[in-house]
């Protein structure tokens, strides 16, 4: 029986062993006969999976949300970073759902929103604990959008930094740019603009960049390769720096015009750190195995 090719991938199939003919591309996969394991190539090399998931170190995160920690619309624990990294509540309520098997997201656990105010916030809200407003930092999301609440050219309330229980200066990262509350402190990310081929779009976004927003890059995964959405130089503009707390799918307000709109699934979060292609690669083979 010849490969299945599915969107750039290769499933070979049942094997006695690694196929090498066609030549096999990332997250391409194939059952090993003689194992009775899965294994899935990660670009360079054949992974094999434990439990039908690659197994992924995330020992070089700072702070982690895998989806399995998931436990309700108002709890998700981290496994990493402490119990004050938890996300709680936030401002807001009411158009939050969770579901246990989604899927959408791979049979995984997801928190989804419509256009409304709901987000979570971390337990902590303390000054520095994880931004400072100027050191290195990276983030990748597993999401998936389904629809644009900011305008063409900003990013909606994905992935927050927020600051002294605020809008005003906090700063969300998003596929389609970044924003801060009312403009007020410029944008780095907006070229990005409206997501094409548009909604849903699953994938995975990383945001990653040096200290000072030096060599800043937002990228995504659609499930099939990775591509640039923006770069940018500089943090944004007169960017204030009592952050204290991370937000997702909003900012700490119960406004809905900057709420994302869709599912997150996970969160790897690094703070201190510009992440490598390496460290990026690692995390996407053992998300698309797990949430595709």
């Amino acid at each position: 029986m010849s490969p299945l090719y599915v969107k750039g991938t290769i499933d070979y199939g049942q094997q006695s062993a690694s196929p090498t003919s066609p030549t096999p591309t990332e997250g391409s996969k194939y059952w090993n006969t003689a194992e009775n394991r899965k294994y899935v190539y990660n670009g360079t090399g054949w992974e094999k999976l434990a439990d039908g998931t690659i197994q992924w170190d995330y020992s070089n995160t700072t702070h982690y949300w895998p989806s399995d920690n998931i436990a309700s619309i108002t709890s998700w624990t981290a496994a990493k970073g402490g119990a004050g990294a938890n996300f709680v509540a936030g401002a807001g309520g009411g158009e939050m759902t969770y579901t246990s098997s989604d899927s959408n997201m791979g049979g995984q656990k997801s928190l989804t929103t419509t256009a409304g105010d709901t987000g979570l916030v971390t337990s902590t809200q303390t000054e520095d604990v994880y931004w400072d407003g100027t050191e290195a930092w990276s983030v990748m999301v597993v999401m998936r959008k389904t629809s644009q609440n900011s305008g063409g050219t900003l990013g909606d309330g994905c992935f927050v930094q927020g600051r002294a229980g605020q809008v005003s200066g906090s700063w969300s990262l998003d596929i389609t740019g970044d924003h801060t509350w009312s403009n007020d402190f410029g944008e780095v990310f907006g070229s990005a603009g409206a997501y094409s081929p548009g909604y849903p779009a699953k994938g995975i976004m990383l945001v990653r960049m040096s200290a000072n927003g030096a060599s800043g890059q937002l990228a995504w995964h659609n499930g099939t390769s990775w591509s640039e959405r923006d770069t940018c130089s500089s943090l944004p503009s007169s960017l204030p720096s009592d952050f204290d707390s991370i937000n997702i799918f909003n900012f700490d307000n119960t406004s809905s015009n900057h709420d994302y709109s869709g599912s997150i699934s996970e969160i790897a979060y690094y703070k201190g750190t510009r992440i490598s292609d390496t460290e990026r690669d690692s995390f996407t083979t053992y998300a698309l195995s797990k949430f595709w």
